[in-house]
C-alpha cells in the first residue's frame, strides 16, 4: 500500500475516533449538595432548576441534572421555608 494513502488511512481513523469522543462529550450532567447558609446544613428534597430540568436533592442535600448540554448556567433552587 502506498505510503499516503495508509498516512491518509490513519488520518481518517483517527479523525473518525476523536469525532466520536466529542459526540459523546456533548452533554454532561451537573452535580451539587444544597446546604443552608446560617447553619451549613444538607437540605434534603430541596427542588433544583437547571437547563429545563427539576430535580430534588436527596440525602444530604446532593443532586445530580442529566444530559446537559456544554454550556454556563443558572441553577434556582427553592424549599419551602428558605429565601
Amino acid at each position: 500500500m502506498n505510503k499516503w494513502v495508509r498516512h491518509f488511512l490513519v488520518v481518517l481513523a483517527a479523525t473518525a475516533v476523536c469525532a466520536t469522543q466529542l459526540q459523546a462529550q456533548a452533554t454532561g450532567e451537573i452535580r451539587g449538595r444544597v446546604i443552608s447558609s446560617d447553619l451549613a446544613a444538607p437540605l434534603v428534597d430541596a427542588t433544583v432548576m437547571v437547563a429545563d430540568q427539576t430535580v430534588l436533592s436527596e440525602s444530604g442535600g446532593f443532586f445530580v441534572v442529566e444530559n446537559v448540554a456544554a454550556g454556563v448556567y443558572t441553577l434556582r433552587v427553592s424549599l419551602i421555608g428558605y429565601r
